[in-house]
């Protein structure tokens, strides 16, 4: 499987694990499942653990997955997405911009302490 989809923080957060690199199909795809799951289909509070692999997909492929791909399961309000990356690791900064500007509630993290405390700090 190529990500896995877990609760966390006593079912407060639904965390995304990635287990391979990023692709457009695989980006794509994951929202599909990610609308699918009963789990976390409802979340308001979602961590894209990233940590093992740097985002390698093209800036327009990005922008599609966004624009295109994400808006099903992540245009609602108040849903909040926190990237968590490995130290040092620029590759999602751009991922982090196209939702900001799409109006969406996103942000980068390299500790996943102050990522979960960022998303619960309205709750």
């Amino acid at each position: 499987m190529e990500f896995e989809l877990k609760l966390v923080e006593g079912g407060k957060i639904g965390m995304i694990v990635f287990h391979t690199f990023m692709t457009k199909d695989l980006f794509a795809g994951m929202f599909q499942d990610i609308l699918k799951s009963s789990e976390c289909s409802s979340l308001e509070l979602l961590i894209y653990d990233t940590r093992r692999f740097p985002l390698e997909i093209s800036a327009f492929d990005q922008y599609d997955c966004i624009y295109n791909h994400s808006s099903q399961t992540n245009n609602r309000t108040g849903r909040k997405i926190a990237l968590w990356v490995k130290e040092e690791d620029h590759s999602y900064d751009f991922i982090e911009t196209l939702y900001l500007n799409s109006g969406r509630s996103a942000r980068r993290f390299e500790n996943y302490d102050e990522a979960v405390s960022w998303l619960t700090a309205d709750k």
